[in-house]
This record gives structure tokens, C-alpha cells and sequence, in this order.
């Protein structure tokens, strides 16, 4: 049975990695791949989760493995079938669309989206796959293994990534420590981003500044509701909610009983945010929309504040042990 997942590139990376020998938690991928340093593009006013050449760049620097990102072409395809039939794991970052094996993700938005490829029947034309993070539209998260078809996903694939052999065998026996280790230095380097536009901190800002403004400008009923939401997706979806999530799952369990109920209640803030962003669409209210943003431009601080204060007690611990 899969476990329950965050995310579904850092899910797979985990999965794939785990079965390599390598055995690193979700957290602990996200924060090595530098997932916080979000990008926020000024030209289409969309926040988007770090560019994949930049996270794979990350991994190389922090993992004990060699890491290969490749872009989909036809030699690269051929490697993924190669790969596949003979039983190696390869994460494919597809077009959503293109997975048979539930209806909503065929008749949804196109997203990216990301799979285990683990086997491949060429003779019936199906694949096998693991998908660690399948939401639901009712926001339930589940998880999938088992056969789709192999002509529309191999027309959907984006990027193809795999991982080479562990260099060292990575098992953590205090694996509390590790763990926070890799949130901490995650962390900092967030923190770092503010003095680069358009990155991390800085970003979440100017993300929220111009969906303010852009409240305003949408020229009519039908653009709002689109607005909102994308915007309670990229919420949901690689940014702050995860970020979050990934601290908490980081702490050991005596940092976590001190910071539990703080991480929680900001947390809750930030549901609340994207809750009253996506109700600003349904009910096409413009004021509620620019209400929610700059109320969550306020609230960066505040979250800023908790982030620094649990690295630096993970630090302070480390020092004195």
C-alpha cells in the first residue's frame, strides 16, 4: 500500500529513491531540492514551484546519487522504455491529461504532473505506474499502482528523471537529526532569497501584491473566478502549504511538542487565506480577493518569524548536544 503523500515530485523522488537504497523522506527531498525558493514571473504574475533544471541541480549537490533530468525526446524515450522493461524506476513529469486511469484527470486542466514509471507491456500497450499523489476533486489525496495506457502518457511526457546507483548506503539511524539538519539549511536558504526579486520570500510578496492589484483589472465576471483559482492552487500546490507541512513532518518529537500549536495556527491562517481566495471567485468578489491578498502580505512576517525562530532553536540543540 502507498503511503500518504505531500506532493507528488518529492512523493516520487522519495519512492524511487527508497528503492535504491537511499532512504530520505519526502521532507528531507523537498528541502534538498530547495522546493521553498518558489519563483514568482512578473510578466505573467504566476508564482511557480523552483524550475526542475534548478531543483535536479540541488539534488546533485546534496544526494548520493547521480541525478539525470532530461527533457522528452526521442532517444530519451527510447531510454525510458529501455528502462522500464527492464524494471528500472523512471519519475516522468507529464501532462495530466494524459492518465488513463481516472476520468477527472482526462477531462481536467492540463497540469504537469508526476509518475513512477516501473514497468512497461509494449505488446498490450499499457504501462505501470505509481502515482503517490492523486488528488481528488473532492481535495481528498490517495495514491495509485497499477497499469495506464502507454500511447497517451508517452505522448504526454514533459521531462524524464531518474537517479543512478547510491554511492553510499543512506540510512538513518538518527534520522530525527538528519531531518532537521536538512530543514534547517532549507530554511536558511530561504531566508537568504529575500534579497533576490522574484525568488522565495520575496516572491510570495510579489505574488500577493500584484493578485491585489490584479483584482481589480479583471475586465469581467468570467476572469475572476479563473484568477482565484489558480491562486488557491499555487497556494496549495508547492508553495506555503507544503512548506509548512514539511517542517512540521521535519521536527523531532520534543521540538515538535514546542511548536506544534504555532505551526498549526499558522497553518490554519493560511487555509483560511486560500479558502477566502477561492470563495472571492465563486462569488466574484473583487474586494474579497484584494481583502485575502494583502491580509496574506501581513502574514508573511508572521511566518518568516516562526521559520527563523525553529532553525535557529534546531541549530542552538545541535551545538550544545
Amino acid at each position: 500500500m502507498l503511503k500518504q503523500a505531500e506532493h507528488c515530485l518529492y512523493a516520487c523522488a522519495a519512492y524511487s529513491l527508497h528503492a535504491n537504497g537511499c532512504c530520505l523522506s519526502e521532507a528531507q527531498i523537498y528541502f534538498r531540492a530547495d522546493g521553498p525558493l518558489v519563483e514568482y514571473a512578473s510578466d505573467s504574475g504566476v508564482l511557480y514551484p523552483p524550475a526542475l533544471d534548478r531543483m535536479a541541480a540541488s539534488w546533485r549537490s546534496r544526494l548520493p546519487v547521480s541525478v539525470h533530468l532530461q527533457p522528452l525526446t526521442g532517444e530519451i524515450l527510447k531510454t525510458v522504455v529501455a528502462r522500464a522493461e527492464s524494471g528500472a524506476h523512471t519519475l516522468l513529469i507529464v501532462d495530466s491529461r494524459s492518465l488513463s486511469y481516472k476520468p477527472f484527470y482526462i477531462a481536467g486542466e492540463s497540469r504537469d504532473h508526476t509518475v513512477v514509471l516501473l514497468g512497461l507491456d509494449r505488446s498490450r500497450g499499457v504501462a505501470r505506474v505509481a502515482d503517490l499523489f492523486l488528488l481528488e476533486p473532492t481535495g481528498a489525496v490517495c495514491g495509485y499502482e497499477g497499469e495506464t495506457d502507454w500511447g497517451p502518457l508517452s505522448e504526454g511526457v514533459r521531462h524524464a528523471l531518474w537517479f543512478g546507483d547510491t554511492e553510499t548506503n543512506v540510512i538513518l539511524g538518527e534520522k530525527d537529526i538528519r531531518a532537521e539538519e536538512d530543514m534547517t539549511g532549507g530554511l536558511r536558504r530561504f531566508f537568504e532569497s529575500e534579497s533576490t526579486p522574484g525568488t522565495g520570500l520575496s516572491a510570495y510578496r510579489q505574488w500577493l501584491e500584484s493578485l491585489a492589484l490584479r483584482a481589480d483589472s479583471c475586465a469581467n465576471d468570467s476572469d475572476l473566478p479563473v484568477l482565484c483559482q489558480q491562486a488557491h492552487y499555487r497556494l496549495r500546490i508547492g508553495s506555503i502549504y507544503h512548506l509548512l507541512q514539511y517542517t512540521k513532518s521535519s521536527l523531532g518529537p520534543r521540538k515538535l511538542t514546542r511548536y506544534e500549536q504555532p505551526l498549526l495556527q499558522i497553518q490554519l491562517d493560511w487555509k483560511r487565506t486560500g479558502a477566502t481566495i477561492f470563495k472571492a471567485g465563486v462569488k466574484k468578489d473583487k474586494k474579497a480577493l484584494r481583502f485575502a491578498a494583502e491580509t496574506a502580505v501581513g502574514r508573511l512576517e508572521a511566518l518568516r518569524g516562526l521559520l527563523v525562530e525553529i532553525a535557529e532553536a534546531c541549530t542552538t540543540s545541535r551545538g550544545s548536544s
